[in-house]
């Protein structure tokens, strides 16, 4: 539990880089939260804290097309 929201800090710094390099591995780490979500049956939180992230950043396209590259949005 500690490590997770450990990376979802991390996520939030990679983003706040607007470095479109560093939006790379901010979307590997979302993924990985995503799949220890689906083992935890925790799917629904993480929807609504990636839902949290994308009104953030919605103007981010670049980061907004990674999101969806990596179909973390629909």
């Amino acid at each position: 539990m500690g490590k997770e929201i450990d990376l979802w800090a991390k996520v939030d710094k990679l983003i706040a880089t607007k470095q479109p390099k560093r939006y790379d591995k901010a979307v590997s780490l979302l993924q990985d939260l995503h799949d220890f979500a689906e083992m935890k049956g925790k799917n629904s939180e993480f929807s609504l804290r990636l839902s949290a992230l994308h009104s953030e950043h919605t103007r981010k396209a670049t980061l907004v097309n990674r999101f969806r590259k990596a179909k973390l949005l629909a």
